[in-house]
């Protein structure tokens, strides 16, 4: 398995990238604050946790993939639904109110979860901070320990620079292939309503694991 070459890739786990650090991308060229990023991406992301599972039904298990500051997942958790974080940088979790349900490691390798071990995996606005020949690895990996469905917010912004791995629509959908569109379609909905997607730095994707 290859591994992460952190040399290559100086954004990754480095504060200076962080939303709120020197060199990380804001909200229209402002810089977010540590409280300002909480404010604004805390009722996002329960917005998508609960369109997520308005739609797919209350899983038995999730993994929620680069979860950063694990927002998702105190959604999940307030939802009474297991949950599992990961997330490769150390400020991310430092700095999270779930850090307890938060372990540190990369989607590029998932080995410390067990085959078909989640019925849910979630993967918001992670896959363009992952290196691009490290594409096909992150994807197995998913497909290896989900059993059901994951699902994927991708960011399209090139003003973020810590998204390294930006691809047109038809590419993504080969690569995460198979895609339910009915699933997709209704949380893509939902969330449009909410004026959560399709601006530019996200699409929803939901990959069929079984």
């Amino acid at each position: 398995m290859k591994e992460l070459d952190v040399s290559k890739y100086p954004m990754i786990d480095n504060e200076d990238y962080a939303y709120w650090g020197k060199l990380g991308a804001g909200a229209g060229g402002t810089k977010f604050t540590k409280e300002s990023y909480v404010a604004r991406y805390r009722q996002y992301n329960y917005n998508i946790v609960d369109s997520i599972i308005h739609y797919y039904g209350k899983p038995k298990k999730v993994l929620s993939l680069g979860c950063g500051l694990g927002l998702d997942v105190e959604r999940f958790v307030a939802l009474g639904i297991d949950v599992i974080g990961l997330e490769i940088a150390s400020h991310m979790v430092n700095n999270s109110s779930v850090k307890d349900r938060i372990v540190k490691g990369s989607a590029t390798d998932l080995s410390i979860f067990t085959d078909n071990e989640f019925d849910l995996i979630v993967a918001l606005e992670l896959i363009e901070h992952i290196p691009p020949e490290l594409t096909y690895q992150t994807i197995n990996e998913i497909r290896r320990v989900g059993s059901n469905r994951t699902v994927l917010t991708i960011g399209r912004s090139k003003a973020d620079p810590t998204h390294i791995n930006l691809r047109p629509r038809n590419e993504w959908e080969k690569l995460l292939s198979p895609i339910d569109y009915s699933l997709q379609q209704n949380i893509s909905s939902s969330l449009k309503k909410k004026r959560l997607v399709d601006a530019v730095w996200d699409r929803v994707y939901v990959m069929e694991l079984s």
